[in-house]
């Protein structure tokens, strides 16, 4: 990858491979990956590029005599293996929304994300990444949308013009993450500062005034948008329930398969607020019931203890599904024993903590050498010779 001002361009890999049948071609992938890289060696602009996408992808090993391995065909599986080995693809945890690390890795680097996901629900949701919220403005800015013609990758030309003007930033203060590459007094503000005339001008200005305008004026847009975003969320109640209702509608629901899965890594399938499990039905093209996660998910727990979960869907996505979770099931289990070592520690530190706190009070006035030394003194006698 390019350094010093290059600009950070990371790649949504399952809104990118993932095809309308719901299918996931490492094709397209690649062929988006490729894209920037020529920009890089063609002098074009300066661009380093990543993209993320699920641990379970890699990990779902081709059945034997089959063409697949229920996540994606088998030249597809090798393809991506490639990538991975030369670091162009990065995998997050299968228990993970692999939304979080686009997003986090875009914003900690002022960067651009390759995605048709306008991820309205984390802009709901107020989700804070690198210490600063999420604002549609922001998504407007920095996503940049595209389409194929074949294997073509093909990106929105406009998004592709503030990418070119963009200049990244080291780093940014804490707050709502700001829209800064499209905005035009942004823009004259970069140019002004490369004239001499400019600079010699800006000397003149009482450093601490404007630093408390552009204070001031950050706030109030901050809180513009904010007030904007209130006006526009709806409880998570009602938006889960509209979702479940379209996926239901898109579902063959007259077939099920049940699955006997561990109780105890409830919690880990459901994720974080129910986004991992809505985004294992939309890439496996199920409806699954789940029953209830529990309310403690790190207290002990029988670990051979099994709930059932109902698979809606056609045979052939319902098989996908088992497959997937089948071979997710390692790697939640290593995150289930990794948070009940946790657990373990912290209990283990809070009673030591207990313990030291309720240690009788040691007599000061006492010791023991100068008692030793003067055996025909009492510890009375002593005291008094101190006051």
């Amino acid at each position: 990858m390019a350094s010093g001002t290059s600009i950070c361009v990371v790649i949504d890999g399952p809104n990118v491979a993932c095809r309308r049948d719901k299918s996931t071609s490492m094709a397209r992938l690649a062929a988006a990956i490729d894209y920037f890289d020529d920009m890089q060696s063609n002098g074009t602009q300066s661009v380093r590029c990543v993209a993320f996408v699920p641990n379970f992808w890699l990990h779902v090993k081709p059945a034997d005599k089959s063409s697949g391995n229920g996540a994606m065909e088998t030249d597809d599986w090798a393809l991506l293996q490639q990538l991975v080995d030369k670091e162009r693809v990065i995998l997050t945890p299968s228990h993970a929304h692999d939304d979080f690390y686009v997003i986090d890795y875009a914003v900690k680097n002022d960067g651009f994300i390759v995605t048709n996901d306008m991820f309205r629900d984390h802009v709901e949701n107020k989700r804070v990444f690198q210490g600063r919220k999420l604002t549609q403005q922001w998504v407007r800015s920095r996503c940049i949308d595209f389409t194929f013609v074949g294997n073509e990758f093909l990106p929105n030309s406009q998004a592709m013009a503030r990418l070119s003007k963009h200049t990244p930033k080291p780093g940014s203060p804490h707050g709502t993450i700001a829209a800064t590459s499209s905005s035009p007094s942004t823009e004259t503000a970069s140019q002004s500062a490369k004239s001499p005339s400019a600079s010699t001008t800006r000397r003149s200005l009482p450093p601490m005034r404007s630093s408390s305008l552009q204070t001031d004026s950050s706030k109030n847009k901050a809180k513009q948008e904010e007030e904007e975003e209130e006006e526009e969320v709806e409880s998570d109640h009602e938006n889960d329930m509209t979702l479940d209702n379209a996926r239901k509608k898109q579902v063959d629901l007259s077939e099920l398969t049940p699955y006997r899965f561990p109780r105890h890594l409830l919690h880990l399938l459901h994720g974080d607020d129910g986004e991992t499990l809505k985004r294992f039905q939309d890439h496996t093209g199920t409806y699954i019931v789940v029953p209830n996660a529990p309310a403690a998910p790190l207290v002990a727990q029988t670990m051979t203890e099994a709930v059932v979960l109902s698979i809606y869907g056609d045979e052939v996505n319902r098989s996908q599904a088992v497959k997937i979770l089948d071979a997710a099931l390692p790697d939640l289990q290593q995150q289930f024993l990794h948070q009940q070592e946790q657990l373990y520690y912290q209990q283990m530190h809070q009673h030591h903590q207990q313990q030291a706190f309720h240690q009788p009070t040691p007599d000061y006035n006492y010791h023991p050498a100068y008692h030793h030394a003067n055996p025909g003194t009492s510890h009375e006698d002593h005291m008094m010779e101190i006051e």
